[in-house]
């Protein structure tokens, strides 16, 4: 039997596309910030289908950089006039979206930079 997964969230996501960066201990890996609200976003791995982004062989993957419980900062440029925006982070959960189809990870944000 499959758990169900209540909806936590107080507000409704923006279903965005924009390009980010997680950094933590030095170590970056990309990805695409494919919805975001006040208090978190879910991030797609940036070599999942559908995320946009091809990955080379010598770049992290968020996968390889993060676990559910690690705290980073998420960088992404935030409209309408696309200035970047650096958010202490707190992986939630990681895996696949069924609502963006691609694997990824929810974050909850701490704070602004």
């Amino acid at each position: 039997m499959q758990d169900v997964v209540t909806e936590k969230r107080a507000e409704r996501r923006r279903l965005i596309g924009l390009p980010a960066e997680c950094r933590m201990g030095g170590k970056t890996a990309g990805g695409l910030v494919r919805d975001l609200t006040k208090a978190g976003a879910f991030v797609a791995s940036r070599h999942s289908s559908g995320s946009g982004g091809v990955q080379s062989a010598s770049e992290l993957t968020i996968e390889q950089l993060l676990q559910v419980g690690d705290q980073f900062l998420l960088v992404y440029l935030k409209a309408p006039f696309m200035h970047e925006r650096t958010m202490t982070s707190t992986v939630r959960w990681r895996g696949f979206s069924n609502e963006h189809n691609c694997n990824g990870f929810g974050v909850q944000f701490s704070s602004a930079e």
